[in-house]
């Protein structure tokens, strides 16, 4: 099984942790207005293709708290930190 959307981590993550976690880690509080929204506002996300670009020198660095980051993903703490 390819991991390449985050549909596939939560899967996968749906695989390896027991239910009870899972459900913490997934779920939200209350009714979930914040997740569902927090789900569209990243569904609203696009990418724009660059086709026929020089990408010989291509940098992804962005500075995040006064630290260089080569690479901007990032996750927060979250559930059993």
């Amino acid at each position: 099984m390819d991991t390449v959307n985050l549909f596939d981590f939560e899967a996968r993550a749906r695989e390896r942790l027991d239910p009870a976690t899972f459900g913490f880690i997934n779920g939200g509080a209350a009714d979930e207005i914040t997740l569902r929204d927090n789900v569209a506002a990243f569904g609203r996300y696009r990418l724009l293709p660059r086709v026929l670009m020089d990408v010989a020198a291509v940098d992804a660095g962005v500075r995040v708290l006064g630290q260089d980051v080569r690479f901007p993903v990032l996750l927060a703490p979250t559930a059993f930190q």
